[in-house]
């Protein structure tokens, strides 16, 4: 492999986290919190790009995705990538 003297480009990332006071994200295998309106803007960010053709990319833990909603998916300008430490 052979060393570039070309400047490294970084494209900027966007978080969008949600944990309860005491940093929890799952109780019982779900969110343990029912905010509609704050559902609605994580679905609402992910389904907009700002350019045609780009995609979002949603992370997920095998549980979360087996307790959405079925029904809304696929999710429009939305790569789903799954963490789990199981295989099936």
């Amino acid at each position: 492999m052979s060393k570039s003297d070309a400047p490294i480009t970084y494209k900027p990332i966007k978080v969008i986290a949600a944990a309860c006071n005491n940093m929890g994200i799952s109780l019982n295998g779900r969110i343990p919190w029912n905010l509609p309106n704050e559902f609605q803007y994580l679905l609402n960010k992910l389904t907009t790009v700002e350019q045609p053709g780009k995609k979002n990319l949603l992370v997920w833990g095998r549980t979360s995705f087996e307790n959405f909603d079925e029904n809304l998916l696929p999710l429009a300008n939305t790569v789903i990538a799954l963490m789990t430490e199981k295989l099936r």
